[in-house]
């Protein structure tokens, strides 16, 4: 099958959604409205491949030196490929992609893989293909997850903490970011001396082009949100991009009773996976937060890199 690769560009918008909306690997994440978001941060290298002249498969990319990750500003990257194509083909798809980062300067390629729960459809060849290459494993992080079909039971603590925060007067609402936000800015400064990744505009910008993808719950205590989390809505997973409490949320344990409500409300939903996220300091596994996730029901996937030479 002949494919021909080229370097996506704004023109290409519409057929790259397009694509990613058919595709086994299809994230939010991917989708043009998302990724362009914070364009200015990075040298969009993606390729677009395409069989006939129709885009078949894509490789979002962005160029730091003669080196491209898959993609510099995405939690996942790798090859978005149609549902349709056999796993020869996907390989195929793949090599011209990275045909096209070599002729447009590229020498290093790392891809972030995108764990198997996210992806709608097995999409193993590309690790396969990966391997095969000489890519090698460069890290390789723990990452929390809940099987929503056939749950762990939450630990005992957590169960009485989420009631004693119903009880104090906490109620889980759906918020608005312009609430969230400062809550989270305030949390983050004054535990870890940083502001969010994402800023309110930013995120107020992503919620209106993606409505459905992006979620806040809350829990509010006299008339004031006091814990919540930021919800990234893919498909059958949920996953807690962003988690705060502050002062009086901690004490009044409404974290948890956030996060069970959003659990419940996910399957609920029709989810199948509840997401919290990494827990690596670096290399080094954080045990705490670890802790905490695990106190949910929630179990280890990883999060791979692989990298290698074009």
């Amino acid at each position: 099958m002949m494919f021909e690769v080229r370097r996506y560009s704004a023109d290409d918008a519409d057929c790259w959604n397009a694509l990613v909306a058919q595709s086994k690997t299809g994230l939010f994440l991917f989708d043009r409205r998302f990724m362009d978001y914070h364009s200015d941060r990075f040298e969009d290298v993606s390729a677009l491949v395409l069989r006939d002249g129709e885009p078949v498969a894509a490789l979002p990319a962005s160029r730091h030196g003669d080196e491209a990750v898959s993609h510099g500003g995405l939690t996942f990257g790798g090859l978005i490929a149609r549902s349709d194509l056999r796993t020869p083909d996907v390989i195929d798809a793949f090599d011209k992609a990275l045909e096209g980062l070599r002729d447009w300067g590229v020498r290093k390629l790392t891809i972030k893989s995108i764990p198997a729960p996210f992806t709608t459809q097995p999409s193993g060849e590309l690790d396969y293909h990966l391997w095969r290459r000489g890519f090698v494993l460069a890290g390789r992080d723990v990452s929390s997850i809940v099987p929503l079909r056939d749950p762990l039971s939450p630990s005992k603590a957590k169960l009485r903490d989420s009631k004693r925060a119903a009880k104090l007067g906490c109620e889980v609402r759906d918020t608005s970011l312009a609430d969230f936000h400062p809550l989270l800015a305030e949390v983050l400064l004054a535990r870890h001396g940083r502001d969010p990744v994402h800023s309110q505009d930013e995120l107020v910008q992503l919620q209106a082009a993606l409505p459905d993808r992006l979620l806040v719950r809350c829990a509010w205590l006299d008339g004031e949100p006091v814990a919540g989390t930021l919800l990234f809505r893919y498909g059958a997973v949920w996953h807690t991009q962003y988690l705060a409490s502050n002062e009086a949320g901690r004490k009044a344990n409404a974290l948890d009773l956030v996060i069970a409500s959003a659990m419940a409300e996910a399957a609920s939903e029709g989810a199948d996976w509840f997401s919290f996220g990494i827990s690596m300091s670096g290399e080094e596994l954080n045990e705490g937060l670890l802790w905490q996730k695990e106190s949910f029901g929630a179990r280890t996937i990883l999060f791979d890199r692989w990298t290698g030479d074009l």
